[in-house]
This record gives C-alpha cells, structure tokens and sequence, in this order.
C-alpha cells in the first residue's frame, strides 16, 4: 500500500491538484508558460519605450551643403592679460556666399579679429570651451561686416591654428 500512496502523490503533483499539505503545486508546463508570457511582455514594454524614446528625440537640422571658404591670414594678437595669442582661421559662408566680398573686407576682419581676442585672457581661452565661446563671439562680431547681402552669411568658423604662449 504505501508504494500505491506514492504513486498518488505522484500524480497529483503531476496534474496540479492540491496536496496532503493543502497547496497547490503547478506543472512544469504551466511555469514554461508563464516565463514566456513574462519575456512576452518585457519586450513589448522595451520595444515600445525605445520606440518612444526615438522618435520624442529632438531632431537636429540638416547640416548645409558647404559653401565658399576664405582663408584669413595667420594674426598675432596681444590678449587682455599681457600673454599672446597667434590665430588663423577660415571663414565658410552659407551656400550662394561670394569669396570675392569676404576678400575686398579682410582689414576690416582682421581688425575685428584684434579687438575680439584681444579682450580675452589666456585662462578663459584655455578654460573647457573657452575657444568655442570665442569662435562664436567671433562670428556674431564679424556677421555683420560681411552681411552686404543674405548670401553672404558665415555658416561656420574653422581655427586652423590657435596658438598661445
């Protein structure tokens, strides 16, 4: 008798009834399930949150097609706290821009140029971004030297050297 009362517990935890202790015991198949319901779910839950995530995300702006590009001449600048600063740069205007009327201003760029690096010190260009706060200043400075008309506009200014001592 006692190898028939084995076998029955066998089968009842084998089918999921409840035990001798009152509690019921699942299958292996029922836990299968439920795992792959879980995994299921994770991914649906991640798959629609990156989906979100991407398309919430700011887009950036197309860059420009590049346009004319004007070398300005390598300039030795005194800066606000007695060091000195050796700068040369290229200017590249929007799409349509004329090389010709950034060339007939040069002294007047170059003179810009003097009078923005030279209220800079030698730690705020040395400091993390000091140099991209002045290559903005820059630009905001020079934009309106060069503005004779809308196709003359600097899209971007490239340091091709920028050295201090």
């Amino acid at each position: 008798m006692a190898m028939k009362t084995a076998d029955v517990d066998k089968k009842t935890v084998k089918k999921g009834v409840k035990s001798a202790t009152g509690t019921k015991e699942e299958t292996p198949k029922k836990n299968k399930k439920k795992i792959f319901i879980l995994i299921g779910l994770v991914i649906i839950v991640l798959g629609s949150l990156g989906g979100f995530l991407i398309l919430s995300s700011p887009s950036k702006p197309a860059p420009l097609p590049p346009g004319a590009s004007v070398s300005i001449a390598q300039t030795t600048i005194n800066l606000a706290d007695g060091h000195l600063l050796q700068v040369s740069y290229t200017i590249q205007l929007i799409p349509g821009g004329k090389s010709s009327s950034v060339m007939s201003k040069q002294p007047e760029i170059l003179n810009k140029t003097i009078e923005v690096f030279g209220s800079w010190t030698y730690t705020a260009l040395l400091a993390p971004g000091g140099r991209q706060q002045a290559r903005v200043e820059l630009k905001n400075q020079l934009q309106p030297i060069l503005q004779l008309n809308k196709k003359n506009q600097i899209a971007h200014i490239y340091f091709t050297s920028f050295i201090m001592q």
